[in-house]
């Protein structure tokens, strides 16, 4: 998730409800690499705040996603 934009960057996708980017990248990580992998991007790991927030998370977490033929079944957020 990166700061605070009214337009997000392309594979970024902006939730209104916080005015915030949020992008779901599909690679194998530890949690502190995850975390060092957003930062690097200018953002961090998610840290969900409502229900409408939740909600947007799964949704563009689980859109078509697959890693060779498999489901997605570990997401990454933070906890700020």
């Amino acid at each position: 998730m990166a700061h605070t934009k009214l337009i997000c960057d392309p594979d970024w996708n902006l939730f209104t409800g916080t005015q915030m980017c949020y992008k779901t990248v599909i690679n194998r990580l530890s949690f502190d690499d995850a975390e060092k992998s957003c930062q690097s991007n200018g953002g961090h790991l998610v840290s969900i705040h409502s229900e409408a927030e939740n909600e947007f998370v799964v949704d563009i977490a689980t859109s078509g996603v697959a890693i060779n033929n498999e489901s997605l079944t570990d997401v990454y957020i933070g906890l700020y």
